[in-house]
């Protein structure tokens, strides 16, 4: 039973590689489960960590932290360090987008357990090293809380382990996430090198997703530079190779609003918006992905003209913000709306709000800030 329950982990794993994300991949999961129970070995921990990380890559938030409490049970009876890595990985990624800090603890907690010694190269399965991957978790976690310089030295962090561990994939993923991170942070001129490193890794290793992500990126960077038809021409490239790697459904809408964005700047808004909605439709309203779907929308209701359709998506990505209670959405609404409709009440609120961002204020985003306060006065 123990090696046929291992050969079913195989026929999951290459179900998965052919047919993408399916339900039939998570049966063939559930099945190994199964059938090592029924071998008298109990619930192992790579079958529980894969179709833990299945939930997640398919965005089943609620299924996926089940999985992961189960996982640090196991963690913390069994005490093995990359288990640590891998369960509190899992549960800062499931809990983290509806509760920041409880998400940020968690991935700490793998960061203290992770160890560039504990996996040997050759012991690492396909995907990202787990230490890799909460570094570049914990760095949007720090970014949505504020804490903007250390969100930086954190993606940071990510590439330079990924480039110690010498695993290529570990290093695709961070150089990925790095290179979002600056995008977030309108930080233009470290996405193009971060975006060209990953396409000829990706090229290298003929990585489908990777070079999907990176041509994407690449086709945003003409864009913001003025090319537009032709920055457009490569984020469709991208799209089509990015449709074609059967990626998961997770990283749909973050793609979808990167790509909105990209129509916006070249002044393509029914486009932009149709990809914004359709972002908005898959993302679960009371999480923090949301936030910037949220204030894309914003935007391009504000470049159609409609002013007050504008306001209600900003003040609707500003409220769920407060509520999540994460700063740098809020600062970004309240930069927002004190371009659209400025208010003696969102005056105290970003002058407050200024006041709590103790780094990061040499970002783009809250120099911003700074100046459309300062164009806002009242008699």
């Amino acid at each position: 039973q123990a090696r046929a329950a291992a050969l079913q982990m195989s026929v999951a794993r290459a179900i998965m590689a052919i047919k993408g994300y399916t339900s039939e991949v998570e049966d063939a999961f559930t099945r190994a489960l199964e059938m090592q129970e029924a071998s008298g070995a109990g619930k192992q921990f790579p079958v529980l960590r894969s179709l833990a990380s299945l939930y997640v890559l398919r965005a089943e938030m609620e299924k996926a932290a089940g999985v992961a409490r189960e996982l640090l049970e196991i963690a913390e009876a069994d005490g093995t360090p990359i288990h640590l890595v891998d369960a509190h990985l899992m549960m800062g990624s499931t809990v983290g987008f509806v509760d920041t800090e409880q998400g940020l603890a968690h991935l700490d907690a793998a960061i203290e357990a992770f160890d560039l010694h504990d996996v040997p190269v050759g012991g690492l399965r396909l995907g990202p090293h787990p230490g890799v991957s909460s570094l570049c978790a914990s760095a949007f976690f720090l970014w949505f809380l504020g804490h903007l310089d250390r969100a930086d030295l954190r993606a940071e962090r990510a590439v330079e382990s990924a480039r110690a561990l010498d695993h290529p994939y570990s290093i695709a993923f961070a150089l990925f996430h790095a290179a979002l991170l600056d995008l977030w942070n309108h930080r233009i001129d470290r996405v193009a090198g971060h975006a060209a490193e990953l396409l000829a890794l990706a090229r290298l290793h003929r990585w489908g997703i990777w070079e999907a992500v990176a041509t994407i990126l690449e086709g945003v960077m003409a864009v913001a530079g003025g090319n537009h038809d032709e920055g457009l021409a490569t984020i469709e490239q991208g799209i089509s190779l990015y449709e074609a790697a059967s990626a998961p459904p997770i990283f749909w809408p973050l793609i979808m609003n990167i790509r909105s964005r990209a129509f916006l700047m070249s002044g393509r808004i029914t486009e932009a918006e149709q990809m914004a909605d359709t972002a908005l439709a898959i993302l679960p309203p009371d999480t923090a992905l949301y936030i910037p779907s949220a204030l894309a929308k914003g935007d391009i209701l504000a470049a159609r003209g409609d002013t007050q359709g504008a306001i209600d998506w900003v003040v609707t990505a500003n409220e769920l913000g407060a509520t999540l209670q994460l700063p740098t959405p809020a600062l970004l609404a309240l930069t927002r709306l004190l371009g659209l409709d400025p208010t003696t009440e969102r005056v105290e609120a970003m002058d407050h709000l200024l006041e709590s961002f103790v780094e990061g204020r040499d970002s783009p985003l809250v120099l911003d800030a700074i100046r459309v306060r300062g164009s806002v006065s009242f008699a």
